[in-house]
């Protein structure tokens, strides 16, 4: 069960979460529903709680705006796509074969050349709408698909 984030400490104590996933050198799949507030929690409150804790972040709306940079301390990237549980949602939609035309595969292929060259943990705000599918990624993801770098799922719920 995912506990929802509404008030000021909660969220405090989701921000802490992070961090210290971060600092154990992990990055994050922040997965949550479409509009459930994963984006909202980023800028209004994640964000300003790293530059309290003098923590550098620099927040991308999506992998086409990902600038890799010398210095590039903690990438936030919004919008990622991820391909972890394409023969579960295969499984689940069998009435959306193919799950992910040709065309949007060689587009996610480049994404992961692009975020193959992060060299720091990072957060990843990811969107599923099932929970069944929330509750694989959790289960089952462990490691970025892109350099195999460690990493936490976790969920937001709002």
């Amino acid at each position: 069960m995912s506990k929802k984030y509404k008030t000021p400490k909660q969220m405090e104590v989701l921000a802490k979460k992070i961090i210290k996933t971060l600092k154990n050198r992990k990055s994050v799949f922040f997965i949550g529903k479409t509009d459930d507030g994963k984006t909202y929690f980023v800028k209004n409150f994640l964000i300003p709680y790293l530059i309290k804790t003098n923590i550098k972040s620099r927040y991308f709306e999506n992998i086409n705006k990902l600038k890799i940079t010398k210095g590039l301390k903690l990438p936030i990237i919004d919008e990622v796509k991820i391909l972890s549980d394409r023969k579960f949602l295969e499984k689940e939609h069998p009435e959306e074969k193919p799950c992910y035309p040709e065309k949007y595969l060689k587009l996610v292929k480049k994404w992961y050349s692009k975020l193959s060259k992060i060299k720091t943990p990072a957060v990843y705000l990811i969107t599923r709408n099932n929970q069944k599918e929330i509750n694989y990624l959790k289960k089952k993801i462990s490691k970025t698909e892109w350099n195999k770098s460690p990493v936490m799922v976790l969920e937001y719920k709002n």
